[in-house]
């Protein structure tokens, strides 16, 4: 039996239909749809007569990994996104009027949340190492530039490079970037690949610590490439 507040905000949880408008608003129209401060504060309300800490936005995601996964999550899905997947498509089956229990969904939402949480972990150690290749093979490259005008650009992306590993992992990340032994010639097309595909799917290290207003964009990141 539900309490009359869990009830009603429940119910006003539930008409933001986020699993139809999620489908049928595409990718970019949904993130700003769950970025409405009226969203926020609806699911706000839910989920705090939920048992444990869960995060609105956070719970706000996973209408848009089930819904879009061809952004969300790589091509070809390894077992941890699939994962994700899946138990973000079982959290939303179990918000349902008439059969809600707080104790499954709170449960549901843990496992979860778990598995997030790991999976965007792996990520970002991922892009760690794809930053500290790069970083490296970059400093190869100013190691044979004797005119230090000539070495300006490259020492733009030598910082830019370390900026990114502090925004993935603070001064731990920076500090494994700088000292890496790592080198490998990395295709420019393939690193690029690489890095919009992680900083896309990053989207979510933003969006859950509410460091942006707007959905990630790659301007940036060109510029880091010589």
């Amino acid at each position: 039996m539900l309490s009359n507040d869990l009830e009603k905000d429940l119910t006003k949880f539930l008409n933001l239909n986020l699993a139809t408008k999620a489908k049928k608003g595409g990718f970019e129209l949904f993130t700003r749809f769950m970025r409405n401060k009226e969203v926020i504060e609806i699911t706000r309300n839910f989920v705090s007569h939920l048992d444990g800490d869960i995060n609105p936005r956070q719970l706000l995601s996973v209408f848009l990994i089930a819904a879009h996964p061809e952004y969300t999550l790589s091509s070809d899905r390894n077992d941890l996104e699939e994962q994700v997947y899946q138990k973000a498509n079982t959290l939303i089956s179990l918000l349902d009027k008439e059969t809600f229990d707080k104790d499954i969904f709170t449960s549901g939402y843990q496992k979860y949340d778990t598995v997030f949480n790991e999976w965007k972990q792996k990520d970002r150690q991922d892009l760690i190492q794809i930053i500290s290749k790069t970083h490296k093979q970059v400093e190869v490259m100013a190691d044979s530039i004797p005119d230090e005008g000539e070495g300006k650009p490259i020492k733009e992306t030598l910082e830019n490079l370390e900026n990114m590993a502090h925004q993935l992992g603070g001064k731990p990340a920076v500090e494994h970037v700088k000292n890496s032994s790592q080198y490998g010639l990395i295709d420019e097309n393939i690193l690029m690949s690489q890095i919009a595909q992680q900083m896309h799917q990053g989207f979510w290290d933003i969006f859950t610590q509410e460091l942006s207003e707007e959905p990630p964009n790659f301007k940036q990141y060109p510029d880091m490439i010589l």
